[in-house]
């Protein structure tokens, strides 16, 4: 019982359960939406600087409006397409500036 108490303890418990776990964790980056999920993490900052001022401006909307959760919904839903797209833009971006360097460093 004394054990568990101590914070390093359970954190180090907790990594060997993360390293435990690794390879189920590398086999769900595989699907569609996991990569979806990579490239709005890969771009990480931008999208959240995004997503702040896209939630700040769809609550203004919300308070206009009398509609119910349908339009919750719907302004969730483009929200999140806009964030994708935001990390679509700038994933083409990195690697259109990429291309451009390398051939500059021919």
């Amino acid at each position: 019982r004394v054990l568990f108490r101590s914070p390093r303890v359970l954190h180090a418990l907790a990594l060997v359960v993360v390293a435990a776990k690794l390879g189920r964790v590398l086999s769900l980056a595989e699907f569609r939406v996991a990569r979806l999920l990579i490239l709005l993490g890969r771009h990480a900052l931008p999208i959240f600087c995004f997503g702040t001022v896209l939630a700040i401006s769809i609550q203004i909307l919300r308070m206009s409006s009398t509609e119910g959760r349908s339009l919750d919904i719907v302004l969730i839903v483009t929200g999140l397409l806009a964030q994708i797209g935001l990390a679509m833009v700038l994933e083409w971006y990195r690697s259109d500036s990429s291309k451009q360097t390398s051939a500059v460093a021919r």
